[in-house]
């Protein structure tokens, strides 16, 4: 939270422990991993670097690195966060989020349960 206060947007590293990789989705922060060395030689401070997450390509420098998200990463970051999603989905978060794209959820309507009576009790006469 406190990177987005600052206003950063995105973070990008060489690696990330695997706890801030989960997080950042969650947050709505964009984490991009860059291994390549000669993006890392290039992207010195004052340089620009220009993103683009459709195409998951960002350049410096006139060169072009290519990065991968996940789906949830991708539909975390779409949506602004865990909040918001939440906010948007309810309850129905986690099967949403964890459903492959172009499918649908299905949800039980919710159902009174019926009362069941007492059997009537039939007098015999012998």
């Amino acid at each position: 939270m406190a990177l987005l206060g600052c206003g950063i947007k995105c973070v990008i590293a060489e690696s990330f422990a695997f706890i801030y990789s989960r997080n950042q989705p969650s947050l709505g922060l964009v984490g991009i991993v860059i291994t390549d060395p000669a993006f890392y030689k290039l992207a010195v401070d004052g340089v620009e670097v220009s993103i683009d997450l459709e195409t998951n390509k960002l350049q410096v420098k006139g060169k072009e690195f290519g990065f991968d998200f996940s789906e949830m990463e991708r539909k975390l970051m779409d949506l602004g966060g865990i909040t918001q999603a939440f906010h948007k989905y309810g309850k129905e978060l986690f099967q949403t989020m964890c459903k492959p794209n172009n499918a649908k959820v299905f949800r039980k309507p919710y159902r009174v349960p019926a009362l069941v009576e007492e059997p009537k009790k039939s007098s015999l006469a012998w």
